[in-house]
């Protein structure tokens, strides 16, 4: 979640909207963050995953840190390179993913969150997915945008695949673009039945449902990308001679409508205005309303967005209405 947000106060406020910081920001509310890589908002906890530490912290909806859990390591409760966070809305479980062990650590959630097991994924760099019971959506690094993973034993195996991956990149053809595709973030429908899966630095996300087996690629309006060329049998990333550039921030699904959030990142993002555009009720096209604001949505709370910003110091909070500022 890097990038440049505006200065930071206690309570921050553009025009009507305000967000109550919970965690973190200048004051350091209940202990501060770190760099957070994803948030969880959970009927009573918000989950933290942070990126240089691999670490969860549990809080509750009030921001009173209730749990720190989480070292690096290979054995139970341990995290080579945990990646993301999911909720399984069957069993009421937290489960965490780690593709550099190609396993998920799953916990049950009480008033902080208890350690159930280790399960395996049959499949190399599955870094998110969507579980429902014993199904999992999750894309893998094939061109297929998502394959059905059933669970049995504790391992997940891979039973279907649905949807391809594309780009309307012109560079969309190269190998090296080709892994870039339909990484994530992901999100997906509670019945599965629809996936929204995001190019990050593509400026893209590609649109499944089950009506539309091939899945629709949608550009992002006005995105600013990183600049990609061949290099011998490589490919050359820079940024853009105006020094900033966009990516695909977060994919939420709040009160049934889905969220594109994306951020501004680069050496001279400071000074080039708004941090994220959000795009709000994308579907099989892309909405025309695009909003500019200084925190990213992660999620839904008592019918108030639950909003994250980076710096001038990271910060998790409330918003006073259904979108952040």
């Amino acid at each position: 979640m890097r990038g440049f947000w505006c200065v930071l106060a206690l309570t921050r406020s553009l025009g009507a909207q305000t967000v109550d910081v919970l965690v973190g920001g200048e004051a350091e509310r209940n202990g501060g963050l770190g760099d957070v890589r994803h948030v969880l908002v959970l009927p009573r906890q918000f989950v933290v995953l942070e990126r240089q530490a691999p670490v969860l912290h549990v809080f509750g909806p009030d921001g009173r840190r209730l749990q720190t859990l989480g070292r690096a390591g290979r054995g139970p409760g341990e995290y080579t390179a945990a990646a993301s966070l999911a909720f399984d809305p069957v069993t009421g479980s937290v489960l965490v993913f780690d593709p550099a062990t190609s396993r998920l650590t799953r916990y049950s959630v009480s008033d902080t969150l208890i350690l159930r097991g280790i399960e395996r994924i049959e499949a190399t760099g599955v870094s998110v997915g969507c579980v429902a019971g014993e199904r999992m959506l999750a894309p893998t690094l094939d061109s297929l945008l998502v394959h059905d993973f059933r669970l049995r034993g504790g391992v997940w195996t891979p039973q279907h695949g649905y949807g391809r991956k594309g780009s309307r990149h012109p560079l969309a053809a190269h190998p090296l673009l080709r892994q870039r595709l339909g990484g994530g973030p992901l999100v997906c429908s509670r019945s599965l039945d629809t996936v929204v899966v995001a190019s990050r630095e593509l400026g893209e996300v590609i649109w499944w449902s089950r009506e539309d087996t091939t899945g629709r690629v949608l550009s992002l309006p006005g995105a600013v990308l990183a600049e990609f060329a061949p290099e011998g049998r490589g490919l050359r990333t820079s940024e853009p001679p105006r020094g900033w550039y966009e990516q695909v921030q977060g994919v939420v699904l709040a009160g049934g409508t889905f969220h594109v959030t994306v951020a501004r990142l680069g050496r001279r993002a400071e000074g080039a205005g708004a941090a994220y555009r959000e795009l709000e009720g994308i579907a099989e096209r892309i909405p025309d309303r695009v909003r500019a604001q200084a925190w990213q949505m992660v999620g839904f709370h008592d019918g108030r967005a639950v909003c994250y910003q980076t710096a001038p110091v990271p910060a998790l909070g409330k918003a006073s209405g259904r979108s952040c500022p």
